[in-house]
């Protein structure tokens, strides 16, 4: 469920998601729901729009149980985004986008470390992510983009603590 409406200068989105997931083989321990609420307000002025969204997040899965460990996939996340994006003439436009994202997960894990022994503690993550993107419009509907993307995940068990960079290039229809 979403809505949107205008408040004076600015744009109001609000948006309710409930998920369902049945995980099946191997993936049974994903069952169970996830639930998304999220609120996103934008601002167009002249060639540029800005946009700052808070988006609250509950899970509550079958989570991962065996023999002597235990891996929670039920956490509760805050994420803080905005964006930027700029319209350099009529076909050509860019955007910054950045997101901060706090995972708290509601059942300890039981984890084996590098040396065999057992680390037991909630998981915790930090994430942060930062996008560049430019477009070049061809049709109305059709747009040729290069985009890149850093994200560096800390988190307190080592093997969820990663940074990663992509490149993207592509060819995308829009209506």
């Amino acid at each position: 469920m979403s809505g949107y409406r205008r408040l004076g200068a600015f744009g109001v989105r609000l948006s309710e998601q409930l998920e369902f997931v049945d995980g099946a083989g191997d993936y049974g321990y994903l069952t169970g729901s996830r639930n998304r609420t999220s609120v996103e307000v934008t601002r167009r002025l002249d060639r540029t729009t800005w946009a700052l969204s808070y988006e609250y997040e509950t899970n509550s899965r079958d989570d991962l149980a065996l023999v002597d460990e235990f891996f929670s996939h039920s956490p509760s996340v805050h994420q803080l985004s905005t964006s930027f994006q700029y319209d350099f003439s009529g076909r050509l436009s860019g955007e910054l986008r950045l997101h901060i994202r706090l995972s708290s997960y509601h059942h300890e894990n039981v984890e084996r470390d590098a040396d065999d022994s057992l680390e037991q503690r909630n998981r915790q993550e930090n994430r942060f992510g930062v996008t560049v993107r430019l477009a070049h419009r061809i049709t109305d509907s059709w747009h040729l983009f290069g985009e890149y993307q850093h994200t560096d995940n800390d988190a307190n068990f080592d093997r969820y603590a990663y940074s990663s960079n992509r490149y993207l290039f592509g060819v995308e229809r829009t209506h």
